[in-house]
This record gives C-alpha cells, structure tokens and sequence, in this order.
C-alpha cells in the first residue's frame, strides 16, 4: 500500500491537454464505429466481412479489457482520495477501451443478426467467445486478488495474447476482401476515422500512469494493418466505380434455384445489381455486355464464402 501513496498523489495533477484529447479520442472511437453499423443496418448483408476477423478481434479486445482493469486497478482504488474531475481523469484509459470493446461487439452482434440464415460457424463462433470471457473473467477475478506481481504477469500475458490476435485478425479480412475484390459491407468511413485514431489512441495509453507497451501495442499494430485493408477497399471501390460507369445499362440474365425461370433485368457491374436473393441461387449466366458478371455455381466454393446471399436476385 506504501507504494501506491505517490501514485494516488501524483494522479491529483491534471495534464488539462491529455485530459482534452483522451475526451476526444472516447468520442471518435464510438463515432467511428457508427458507419460501420449504419452500412449493416442499411445494407442488411455482411458481405465480405470476415468471420475469423470479427471473432479475432472480440477476444483481443477482451483481452485488453481484462490487461487495463489488471493495471490500473490501483488506479481507479485512488478515486476515494481524489475529486470526481481527477477521478474521471485518471479512468479515462478504462473508459476508452471499455467503448472500444462495447463498439466492437455490436458490429459481431449485427453480424450475427444480419446473416443470411443461421450458419453452424456463426453457432461456433458465438460459443467459443462466450466460453472465452467466462474463462479470462474469472481468470481476472482470481489474479486480481493475488499478489501484484502475478497480477501485472498475468496482464503481460493477457497483452501479449491481444496484440497477437490484434495481428491474426487481420490476415483473414485482408484474404476475404482480396478474394472477394469488393468493399462489401465494410465501411471505409469508420477506416478512415481509425487509422490515424488508433496511433493517437495508443499514444495517449502510453502516457497513462501504470500502462505499459502491452496496453498500448495492440492499437499500435492494428493502425498499421488497418491501414492497410483501407488501401485496398479504396482501391477496390475505385475500380468497382470506373467498371459500374462503363457497365451500366448492361442486360444481365440469371435463373431460379430449378433453373425454370429467368428474367433479364439492367445491372451494372458490382453497384446496380439487385440487394436480395435467395441464399442458394444458381447466379448470372450470361451478360449481355460480356463482362462475366459474379457467377456462382455448385461447382465453386458455397455461396456464403462470397458474403450474405449471392451476388444475385433469383426470381420465381
């Protein structure tokens, strides 16, 4: 206890400029998100969004929930010595990364909704997450009543652990929207909004009393690999809008589950293409442009490899 006096002193001191800033970065991590539900919501389809990327990053973020409660457990055990304005400073780290969790956890939770038909991975998925905060809670609980020293320990691991899914996760959305060569229903606006975020993010973690590299290296490695998947959807969109304004108006004709019916209909490649469909349609046949618009068959991969549904409306 002797060794917590300075701490809870020194958290008396209010930096006003980090007080500002931390303020900002809570705000822009829940607006950030907010496109990328709205795109969800709006578009009712998870195409091209990874599964293993929305599971990865759950759990790392859980991890780093866990790691931040760990180390500035003291922290917040100071707030009866302290005002509510130096109180509410000093727990703002918490806060950050209690939103960035919540946040994140709704783009999973509408992944599930959203998904075409109820798929035995997103049962999976859902299982093994649970499985895993009800283990790394009560992990936290018990490490959070022993000796500091296995408690920064066991927040190292938790850390290390995080940062490592925080790099995993991003190699299966990476594979998904290389192969699938389209945005899909991933929101470049929430990019844009958090990739300079999470390097201020991490900055601003690194400047809290009683965090270390294992609090804030997650965000700095996950800047550097979002930023990349923002280059590539921006590629991809750009390209996806030159073809539809040379595609438009191209007479499209695809077919019933049975193959008995058909209709033609105007699409453009990628961007005027019909929203809805049956998950188990056939696809496009043939294009009248001969640009071999999105076909599927039973021979390729499932349908829900390419995303909620198929690229195409089946008609009855």
């Amino acid at each position: 206890m002797d060794d917590e006096i300075p701490r809870c002193g020194s958290l008396q001191h209010v930096s006003y400029s980090n007080f500002v800033l931390s303020i900002l970065i809570a705000l822009g991590i829940v607006v950030s998100y907010l496109p990328q539900h709205y795109r969800i919501i709006h578009k009712k389809s998870v195409e091209g969004i990874s599964p293993y990327f929305l599971l990865l990053g759950l759990i790392s973020s859980t991890c780093a929930l866990w790691n931040i409660l760990l180390l500035q457990r003291s922290v917040v055990g100071c707030c009866a010595s302290l005002t509510l304005l130096q109180c509410f400073a000093a727990v703002l780290g918490i806060l950050q990364i209690v939103l960035q969790f919540a946040m994140f956890a709704v783009v999973f939770i509408l992944y599930l909704i959203y998904l075409p038909r109820l798929h035995t991975s997103a049962v999976y998925m859902t299982a093994i997450y649970l499985a895993f905060f009800v283990a790394s809670a009560s992990l936290t609980i018990f490490f959070g009543r022993s000796r500091q020293l296995y408690q920064v320990r066991f927040a190292y691991v938790l850390g290390l652990v995080g940062a490592g899914l925080a790099i995993l996760q991003y190699f299966p959305q990476l594979y998904t929207t290389w192969a699938f060569s389209h945005v899909g229903s991933l929101s470049i606006p929430m990019m844009c909004l958090q990739t300079p975020g999470s390097i201020l993010f991490a900055f601003t973690l690194a400047m809290r009393k009683g965090t270390n590299w294992s609090t804030w290296g997650v965000y700095a490695v996950t800047a550097v690999l979002q930023g990349t998947l923002l280059a590539m959807c921006i590629t991809f969109e750009y390209r996806d809008r030159q073809k539809g304004k040379a595609a438009t108006g191209a007479a499209c004709v695809w077919y019933d589950d049975d193959g008995s019916s058909e209709a033609t209909r105007e699409a453009s490649y990628h961007h005027h293409r019909p929203a809805s469909c049956h998950s188990n349609c056939v696809g496009v046949l043939s294009c009248g442009d001969g640009t071999g618009y999105a076909y599927v068959s039973n021979r390729l991969p499932p349908v829900s490899n390419y995303g909620a549904g198929c690229p195409v409306q089946t008609t009855r």
